[in-house]
């Protein structure tokens, strides 16, 4: 599929390719004003790899790789060609096998288990489409690289300020760079939630911040039982888990880190729950954007533009569609989340 605006001025004209596979048709029914007995019918497409995973089963032992080691594996088994994984050290090396399951299985598997730079359990593998190519991009990355990543975030402004006689929807430009002025401000926008106290609990975080889940280890070798959170208390989830902490030299196999990884995983995959969506807004189609960028929202005060209002700032996009129809008419909405990881 191309699509393209070809009433898009500037050097960066909207266009987007889209490679799929079409693996089912549904909903074929009349039109509703059916002169001439027309139908309709539904098409839904998806990435070949997906189609290529569902009939490869993948049996395999590694002693100490890592986890970019094994999920580059994992994905060649389903004809990915190009991975992107977050730049630093993506390990440790752990003993991992993998018994009669899935690819992707595999990589959600070593997701759960990886750690940025040592200590950021917070991995997690998406697909998005090269809009020049139409070919798929995968990604194994940590949250905590995404969010403090140096790149520029993409601006987004509101247009409030068009009231007072400042940029609006309808005032022309002349600004023929990428992504012009107009191209950038919401259609609408809201904040479906600022913060939820129940979610960060029931995620293992309290009121102020702190862990609450307890992660008790037991070493077959050592006989030694152990809490990671230093005191064995009634917490709000206790998560039992064997280690090898201290005896994998003599085991002749790595540490699994299991005190590293599995007190913070839930509380950071707590920031992806649909109810914490913090900004959804919809602009002017953007075929450039995609999941995973950054963004910088700017809501400025209609009567002093100097002050931005409540609500600007970093987010994370974390859903992404494409919204196009006939004549002309074409938005992306954006879920994303607020850039608050490890606050």
């Amino acid at each position: 599929i191309n699509i393209a605006d070809n009433n898009n001025s500037g050097s960066n004209p909207r266009t987007m390719k889209i490679n799929q596979h079409i693996y089912r048709c549904d909903n074929r029914h009349f039109a509703s004003l059916n002169t001439g007995q027309v139908e309709e019918l539904s098409l839904h497409s998806i990435d070949n790899s997906i189609l290529k995973d569902a009939e490869t089963i993948f049996e395999k032992s590694w002693k100490c790789a890592s986890p970019n080691v094994i999920v580059s594996e994992a994905l060649q088994k389903i004809g990915v060609n190009r991975v992107i994984f977050s730049p630093g050290t993506t390990g440790p090396g752990r003993p991992y096998v993998a018994e009669t399951i899935h690819p992707l299985q595999v990589v959600q598997q070593q997701a759960s288990v990886a750690l940025w730079n040592g200590d950021d359990p917070s991995y997690v593998h998406y697909n998005t489409i090269d809009q020049n190519s139409g070919d798929p991009v995968h990604h194994f990355r940590s949250l905590g690289e995404l969010m403090s990543s140096r790149h520029e975030p993409y601006h987004l402004f509101a247009a409030d300020t068009g009231i007072t006689g400042r940029t609006s929807f309808s005032e022309a430009f002349n600004e023929t760079s990428f992504a012009p002025l107009p191209m950038r401000i919401a259609v609408n926008f809201s904040f479906p939630c600022d913060y939820d106290v129940l979610s960060d609990v029931l995620n293992g975080i309290n009121c102020g911040g702190k862990y609450i889940n307890d992660v008790q280890t037991f070493n077959l070798s050592s006989g030694q039982f152990n809490s990671a959170t230093g005191v064995i208390s009634q917490a709000g989830n206790i998560i039992k888990s064997l280690t090898n902490l201290g005896t994998a030299k003599q085991q002749n196999a790595c540490e699994t880190n299991v005190e590293k990884y599995l007190l913070k995983r839930q509380a950071r995959m707590g920031l992806l729950d649909k109810n914490k969506i913090a900004l959804r807004i919809t602009i002017p189609w953007s075929p450039w954007l995609h999941v995973g960028q950054m963004i910088y929202f700017h809501w400025n005060n209609r009567y002093d533009p100097s002050v931005e209002q409540y609500g600007s700032g970093k987010y994370l996009v974390l859903h992404l569609t494409h919204n196009i129809q006939y004549g002309g008419y074409a938005v992306t909405n954006l879920d994303c989340i607020a850039n608050t990881y490890g606050s």
